[in-house]
This record gives structure tokens, sequence and C-alpha cells, in this order.
């Protein structure tokens, strides 16, 4: 007898209803949406086929939408409900804070930025800094001249992994997948004085409590609260304690409540380690979600002023940057472009050679891609890739266009691969 709504995780729509008219898919940019176990549903496409068979309404909504769902509006004829704004909406300052000062030695916190946050505290206002994880080495600086090791293809830059063994070291562009053996000079000055470095949560935290021994400082990631209480707890901490500093992952931008009046992101350049061909747009829906939390003042720290994800961040204006990250999918065959379909094997090495061989030829005329995993043996087993890429209307969702159906042929293919093998339809990541 009265309007009815619930608000849910996608399980809920297994319960069978008929009468829901209208479903809101939001924060569709999050990963969580892909299942863990097989056979790696993706709850978005699910939602929107449930939606389709009930005649419902769908709205799929985000702070800034997938780069898929933009282009759809082109391919599939989807109606904003809204016109798309690719304007960043802040009443307060964002600041570029230079870290590629020559000659200087390296700091975590800029001086400029150690200034903003003593000011900060000293007026009793909260400081939430932004660390992507720990752990890595998500960039390489070249200690005699400050030159920031760069992909040359596309100028992101380089992150420097170890195999698992700890035997090869090589760089990798996580942007164009280009990969740089290991031992390379600096490109600016010629030296090999190179040295990489990582910033995350316990790299910031220790030297916080270096600069500020007497301000109640906390630690916000996946190790330092393991439960929802104890995230919820220290939220509750932080927001009631005046002049108080969050060091904090992604995981922060769920349990904030208030928005903090200064917000710093420790290290731009390490956001580019995200090991994901989406990453340029990744990058902007963290930096999104940094804003959105933020009431007066973000400074971002980088040694790379001219990226260009920096510099639509600046300028207010997402557009040209998202028109940009598109053209250069399409130039790459990357999604929405080309739809990918990647196949893993895990095996002993006698197995890797006969399945590289074996999947050559059985996807011979989708031209697959066969390579090994970046971590080349895990567990003892070997790890090898195929990545295919098909024309999105040969393997699209159903009934929900005309005149498209999945392609059978690879369909059969793929339904005759072993137990064995992983199949994963829109791979989050190619490594």
């Amino acid at each position: 007898n009265h309007p009815v709504f619930v608000i849910c995780t996608a399980p809920y729509l297994a319960i069978p209803r008929d009468d829901i008219s209208t479903i809101i898919l939001e924060h569709e940019s999050s990963n969580s949406y892909k299942t863990i176990p097989r056979p790696y549903l993706d709850l978005r496409i699910f939602t929107e086929i449930y939606a389709s068979k009930l005649g419902a309404r769908l709205i799929i909504a985000d702070e800034m939408l997938r780069y898929e769902t933009i282009e759809r509006k082109e391919t599939d004829g989807i109606n904003p409900l809204h016109p798309l704004s690719f304007r960043i909406d802040f009443s307060g300052t964002i600041e570029i804070i230079d870290k590629a000062i020559p000659g200087k030695k390296f700091q975590i916190l800029q001086d400029q930025c150690i200034e903003e946050i003593r000011t900060a505290l000293e007026n009793k206002k909260n400081v939430f800094i932004f660390s992507l994880r720990k752990g890595l080495a998500t960039m390489t600086v070249c200690r005699d001249c400050g030159e920031t090791v760069s992909c040359e293809k596309c100028g992101a830059p380089l992150v420097l992994y170890l195999s698992q063994q700890g035997k090869k070291r090589m760089f990798v562009c996580n942007r164009c997948e280009k990969e740089i053996d290991g031992d390379i000079a600096c490109t600016s000055c010629g030296g090999w004085n190179l040295i990489p470095l990582g910033i995350g949560t316990d790299t910031v935290y220790e030297e916080v409590k270096k600069l500020f021994p007497k301000t109640n400082i906390l630690k916000f990631d996946k190790e330092s609260v393991k439960t929802s209480a104890a995230a919820k707890k220290t939220i509750n901490e932080f927001e009631k304690s005046s002049g108080s500093i969050l060091i904090g992952t992604e995981m922060s931008f769920f349990y904030l409540k208030e928005k903090v009046p200064l917000s710093v992101v420790a290290s731009f350049d390490s956001l580019w380690s995200i090991p994901n061909y989406k990453m340029g747009e990744k990058i902007i829906q963290i930096i999104l979600s940094v804003i959105e939390n933020t009431s007066e003042k973000v400074l971002i720290q980088t040694k790379n002023t001219a990226d260009s994800a920096i510099q639509a961040v600046r300028s207010g204006n997402l557009l040209s940057y998202s028109r940009e990250e598109l053209k250069t999918r399409n130039e790459l065959s990357y999604p929405p472009f080309k739809r990918f379909i990647k196949i893993t094997f895990r095996g002993d090495k006698a197995e890797t050679v006969k399945i590289r061989k074996m999947l050559a030829d059985i996807f011979q005329e989708y031209n697959p891609e066969i390579f090994s995993g970046f971590i080349t043996r895990l567990n003892g087993k070997y790890i090898t890739n195929a990545l295919i890429r098909i024309d999105p209307n040969k393997w699209s969702l159903p009934e929900l266009k005309e005149n498209v159906t999945i392609d059978e042929n690879l369909y059969k293919k793929l339904s005759t691969l072993l137990p064995g093998y992983e199949v994963r339809v829109d791979p989050e990541d190619l490594l």
C-alpha cells in the first residue's frame, strides 16, 4: 500500500519479486561487483539483465562513471538521466606540490606540505593523508639528477618489480604494459645511481610521528583495521578528536562520515603502480574520492606536474582527459572498443610448453596473445595467459541489444577447456 525503498547488495536480487520498478546501481566503478569464486560473475551485468527481464528502470550512478559506461551512450544509446558533468565540484583549493627539486634530498612530505599540516593542527583541524598501500616500489628516481624513471612511450612513471624468487628485476609501465629490463641508466644524465621508492602507509606513519610527536596519529589500512567494528572505532576516534591525523588507503573513503578540512595525497606518482590497464580512470576516481571527503584544501605531491591527470584535476574539468583516455584505449584496442577474454593456466614446466602450443592452435582464428604471468611462477606452478580481443558486438549482454549474439564458435572452444583453466571475461588486469 506504500512505496518501498530497499538499500541492499546485489545478492538481494535473488529474492523473487516482480514489483520492483526502479533499480539504482550505485558506485558502479567498484571492483566489488566482480565475484571472487567461479564463474567470476560481474554482478553489474547480472543487475542489468535482471532489470531488463523485470521491465524495471535501471539507473547507473557514480561520482564518475566507467569509460565503458560513458562510451555506451554512443554505442548503445543509453540516455543520461542528467547531462554528464566532467567538472570537479569543489569549493575549496587544490594545490599541486612539485617534489622534483634538483639537488634536494628526497622527502616523504615536502616543506610546504609540512607547514600546511602544522597550521591545520594548530587551528585544531583534522588532517587526512592518503597513501596507496604498503610495500610497493612505486617509482624510481635518479639520485644524481632527480629524474623519475618514466615510460618513453606514454610518460607514466615505471614501477620496479621483483620476481617471486627475487632474481629478476624489471620495470613495467602499468598504463601501456611496456616492459624494460631492470638494468638501465637514467635517460636524463646517464647515471646508474637509481633508487626505488615506495610511499606506503607505514612509511608515512613513521615520518609523521617524527614530525608531529605530540599529535594523535591514526593509521587506516587492511592490517591496522581488520574488522568493520575496528574501522568504525578508528574513524570515530579521528573525527571526535580535534587536531588529529589519519593516514589511510582507499578503505578510508567508505568509513569517513565528516569532511576533513585538509587532505594530502602523499605521492600522486605511486597511484600509477596500480596493476590495471584502467589506471588513468582509477586514478581520477581516487582523486575525486579524496576531494569529496575534503572541505577546505587538497594538497597533491608529485614529481610529474605535467601528468595529464594532474593537469585535468588542476583545471577542474575532466572532459578533455576522458576523451583522450578513450582515444588511447581505441588505439590500443582496449575496452570498451574491444572485449577482453583472458584464459589462465597453471602447471609445471613441461605442461606449460604444451599448453602454450595448444591454446595457440585452438584459438588460432582469434589471434590470441600468449604470455607468461607477471609473476611467472606461483607455488611451484608456472603461469600462462592467453588474451583474446573480440568485437563487443560478438560477445555482448544477452537480450539487451538487437541483432547481437555471442560468438558461438568461441563459446564452444572456451567450454571445452577443462576446470584447470580460468576464463575471465572483462578481466581487471592483464598481468
